[in-house]
């Protein structure tokens, strides 16, 4: 892991400033863990063991627990940023101690000798009141804080108080007030999909998200970050460890009439997710409606029972764009269409495994089935590590666009997603997705 130098007009921490990444080891009367005599053994392969003198048991934390090094004014002093568990051995809080004269190994690999350049000044934390598992807070308080705290108490700035979710607009009305500054600003999103994608569209530039998965799905952060560790534990090393890039992007249209699922006309937006019709589209769209009454994820097996029961094939032209090109997609009757830039949709769900950070591409996945078992067999493979693209029934190609245009009387059946939100488009009407080309609007903090 390697840290991100500071760009020359970045304000520097006297503190940060005084330890180089890779110390010379000194001779000291003795090494400490939270203010207590221990030894320490550090290994790149399986992490760190700290001995208490005086006979207590040791404390094993794994290269995935350890977070950070964080230095002190005291100089051989340091504070430790790790992870506790719970019993079942799940990330339960991130705790910070003190610790003196640590191996020189555990330095090198997770000493922060200098704030990256996306942190140099206090972020903007958004914490999401309304996200999909509704623990943004909780995630806040037990890792975002402690780890704030550790890093900007040394430069006597004290962690920035986050900002909480009040009403739909306040991710978007905060993040377009930030990209008014002439100066980059970053932003913590803890939030899901649907919140990304409002403050993609409300930045206009100067605005670095670095996001945390506290919705449903999660698609942006499971596809940039959890695929290199836990969900929990991959964005905070991103955050440390990770640069910001251009994100990619594609821009949607819309025919006249179609709306969003608040009513609102549907204008032209950009996205960085997904772009569906059919079963993908109607499962999430009934799994919003079950919202109410089935709080966790279990509601969207419960909308994919029903969608998969009736086996619905849904009537009208795709058309896909393939080196400036569009051409025709199947025959006029669809049943899963969907084009991502993401490799997973949700945890495991690996729907699109050649997708990788930062490419600006989509990819379409596109295929019918006779049965609801076969649909469910379908969606397992897509767990089981992407092996739904074994199936000679599936097509599967890199896109640079996406267009959609329906042929159905019925309304439900005319439902499109972008990103996680639901539009429904008039009779005959259509959406158009392509890929942007140029690297403008957000950049993300990730790891490569």
């Amino acid at each position: 892991m390697t840290t991100s130098p500071s760009t020359p007009g970045d304000r520097a921490s006297p503190v940060y400033d005084r330890f180089p990444a890779s110390p010379e080891p000194q001779t000291m009367p003795s090494s400490t863990f939270a203010d207590h005599p221990a030894t320490f053994k550090f290994s790149t392969t399986n992490g760190l063991t700290i001995t208490p003198k005086g006979g207590d048991a040791a404390t094993e934390l794994s290269l995935e627990d350890l977070i950070c090094v964080v230095p002190s004014y005291d100089q051989n002093s340091y504070t430790l940023c790790y992870l506790a568990r719970n019993d079942s051995n799940n990330p339960e809080t991130l705790m910070t101690s003190p610790i003196s004269n640590p191996p020189k190994p555990l330095l090198d690999q997770f000493l922060i000798s200098k704030l990256p350049a996306h942190l140099t000044n206090p972020p903007t934390v958004l914490v999401s009141s309304a996200s999909g598992s509704n623990d943004a807070e909780s995630y806040y308080n037990n890792f975002v804080s402690p780890l704030l705290s550790a890093l900007y108490d040394t430069h006597d700035l004290g962690p920035p108080s986050p900002i909480h979710t009040t009403s739909a607009t306040t991710i978007s009305d905060t993040v377009r007030d930030l990209s008014k500054n002439s100066e980059q600003q970053t932003v913590l999103l803890l939030a899901g999909d649907t919140a990304i994608t409002e403050a993609i569209n409300a930045a206009k530039d100067h605005v670095t998200l670095a996001i945390f998965p506290l919705g449903t799905g999660n698609a942006l952060s499971t596809s940039y970050h959890s695929i290199k560790g836990h969900p929990l534990v991959a964005p905070l090393k991103a955050l440390l460890h990770g640069n910001a890039k251009p994100l990619p992007t594609f821009s949607v249209s819309f025919s006249e009439g179609a709306k969003w699922s608040n009513g609102k006309p549907a204008e032209p937006t950009t996205g960085a997710i997904v772009v569906s019709w059919g079963v993908h589209a109607a499962v999430v769209a009934d799994a919003e409606e079950l919202r109410a009454t089935i709080k966790s994820r279990e509601r969207f097996g419960v909308a994919f029972q029903e969608i998969a029961k009736e086996m619905h094939n849904f009537l009208g032209q795709v058309s896909i764009r393939v080196d400036g090109e569009w051409k025709q997609v199947g025959s006029g009757e669809h049943f899963y269409v969907l084009a991502t830039m993401c490799a997973e949709l949700e945890p495991k769900f690996r729907i699109s495994p050649d997708s990788r950070p930062g490419e600006k591409k989509m990819r379409l996945i596109y295929f019918r089935v006779e049965t609801p078992e076969e649909v469910g067999g379908m969606m397992l493979k897509a767990f089981d590590g992407g092996k739904h693209l074994d199936d000679e029934r599936v097509r599967y190609e890199a896109v640079e666009g996406i267009r959609i245009e329906v042929q159905e009387k019925e309304e439900r059946y005319r439902r499109v997603c972008i990103d996680g939100g639901i539009v429904t488009l008039p009779e005959n009407g259509w959406v158009e997705a392509v890929v942007n080309d140029k690297d403008e609007g957000v950049k993300l903090v990730w790891c490569e």
